[in-house]
């Protein structure tokens, strides 16, 4: 009996250890498979009024629920379109950088352009360098635009994050976790950026946008701000998109 219980403690400490010391894949696909675990609930909870004690909290759960449906019918399109459509990841993150640009100041945008060695230094690929040091004044933004574009689709996590969404392997609940993921960062856009939340709307995409929403939501912010200092702003945020892997 002390031997059984014995082995039992060791098991649990070691298994207790591996946890510890996995990879945060593991630790992902546990949060994964609890927040589409609740989400599911969400989904299926019954539209009755009488089976809660209060109306105001029943027509909360029903609201809840009909969003909940809304939004994953819009991941179901977008969904879609990362199948059929091999370079949506780069149309999306162009449209966006291309609107920042766009509407950003004339004198961010002329401060900006005017440390081009900076911008060089920030950049790790030759041909990218090249690129930059070979543009034009006028030109350059557009230069600007089309690297971080490449850099962000071609990114590491990027890549991963969109064929996760898309493999046969995962859990149901783990593939109801990215439709929470996605509806949620879908909201914030909408909330802090309402024009680029419509363009990807429009586009049936904006439930994609949290596979790129941390190297955008930087830039996203630089540009909704009106601060004197944006141009320094913009150069840390160009930082992270091409230092950050």
């Amino acid at each position: 009996m002390d031997y059984n219980q014995s082995a039992h403690e060791v098991l649990a400490k070691y298994f207790e250890a591996f946890i510890d010391k996995a990879s945060g894949a593991l630790h992902e696909s546990v949060r994964d498979i609890e927040t589409g675990a609740i989400r599911t609930l969400a989904f299926i909870s019954p539209p009755t009024p009488f089976v809660y004690s209060s109306p105001q909290f029943a027509s909360l759960i029903a609201a809840y629920r009909d969003k909940v449906r809304q939004d994953d019918l819009r991941m179901l399109y977008s969904i879609r379109s990362l199948i059929m459509k091999p370079f949506v990841i780069y149309d999306m993150t162009h449209a966006i950088v291309s609107f920042i640009f766009a509407t950003m100041p004339e004198k961010t945008k002329k401060d900006f352009a005017e440390r081009r060695s900076e911008i060089e230094d920030k950049v790790t690929d030759t041909i990218a360098k090249q690129a930059i040091k070979a543009a034009a004044k006028i030109a350059l933004i557009e230069v600007i635009v089309q690297l971080i574009s490449l850099q962000i689709s071609r990114s590491p996590d990027v890549l991963l994050m969109s064929r996760k969404v898309v493999a046969r392997m995962l859990t149901a609940f783990q593939i109801y976790s990215y439709f929470d993921k996605a509806s949620r960062a879908a909201g914030k856009l909408r909330r802090e950026s309402r024009l680029i939340y419509n363009m990807l709307y429009g586009q049936e995409v904006e439930m994609l946008y949290f596979i790129i929403a941390g190297k955008l939501d930087p830039l996203i912010k630089v540009s909704a701000s009106n601060d004197h200092a944006n141009a320094d702003a913009l150069m840390y945020a160009l930082g992270d998109v091409f230092y950050k892997r």
